[in-house]
């Protein structure tokens, strides 16, 4: 009757690396594949097989699952004498399922609450509830909540040394991620209230951060005990950030998506930020012992 199970985890990866005196490269993928500790317990998976005359699916027999992959490479390269270009870029893509826990009143540790364990409690329909305070367990773990994200991150930066007292720089950098959030209830399964005939929410979300770093930095001795640094530069950050969704109630048997739902409700919101920002910044060093600075952003 215990939902905690023997859990299972697999990684693999493979990277690569090389390059000569002027370019050098690193390339690796990673993918990763494991299962929680979370079951339904079999006793359970009997009576909803009994009772739905069909199959469980996966998903409720093992809510708490993970499937992940990943890419990366690195490369760089000296394209001019004086001048170095870095350029990044690496991809995600997870599959995560998450079971009802203690953020609600249907959740695992929920049902773990409410004194010692007692065989005479049942639910609302007289199923027996094998310990638990509100619910079957298998009706707990009939609730599937899902998230779906690819991101992307992306940079490169070129240094440039024109002189051996002044070097500069330009870094720009993009981190965009697509992320789907799902929860389903389906018509006639899951726990005992209004959202027995059928429930979901979907929602679409967008992540975008991009940002532009410029500057430069000269380096002089002015005497043979007081040095200069003289730094400056500009920086740029835009976040955006736009959610859509929907939610569905009163879902026909075997219905698993919004259009199908008897009533639903749409939400759209978004978020955009923007930062310019300059900066000036004057060190003077005496002996390389003292240190005086001076900065304006």
């Amino acid at each position: 009757i215990s939902p905690i199970d023997v859990g299972s985890r697999r990684q693999y990866g493979l990277q690569a690396s090389g390059g000569t005196d002027k370019v050098q490269f690193f390339v690796s993928g990673e993918t990763e594949v494991e299962t929680g500790i979370y079951k339904m317990p079999d006793i359970e998976v009997r009576r909803l097989e009994a009772e739905r005359q069909q199959g469980i699916p996966s998903s409720q027999i093992r809510p708490n699952a993970l499937d992940r992959n990943s890419l990366r490479a690195n490369l760089t390269a000296q394209i001019a004498p004086k001048a170095t270009l870095q350029v990044s870029s690496g991809f995600i893509a997870s599959r995560v399922r998450l079971p009802q826990n203690e953020d609600n009143g249907n959740g695992l540790m929920v049902g773990m609450l409410g004194g010692n364990w007692r065989e005479d409690l049942t639910d609302s329909r007289g199923v027996k509830l094998l310990g638990w305070r509100a619910f079957p367990m298998g009706d707990i773990l009939s609730l599937t909540t899902s998230q779906n994200t690819n991101r992307f991150i992306n940079s490169a930066q070129l240094r440039y040394e024109p002189y051996s007292w002044l070097q500069t720089r330009a870094t720009v950098g993009i981190d965009y991620a697509s992320r789907d959030d799902a929860s389903l209830q389906r018509f006639d399964q899951g726990v005992q209230g209004v959202n027995r005939v059928g429930r979901i929410e979907a929602y679409q979300s967008e992540i975008n951060q991009q940002t532009v770093d410029l500057g430069g930095t000269g380096t002089k001795q002015l005497t043979g005990w007081l040095g200069s640094k003289t730094s400056v530069g500009m920086q740029y950050i835009r976040n955006y950030f736009t959610n859509t969704g929907g939610t569905g109630q009163g879902l026909s048997p075997g219905a698993v998506t919004l259009s199908a739902a008897g009533i639903r409700n749409a939400s759209q919101s978004t978020d955009e930020r923007r930062t310019l920002g300059y900066y000036l910044e004057q060190q003077f060093s005496v002996n390389e012992k003292l240190f005086i600075t001076a900065a304006l952003r």
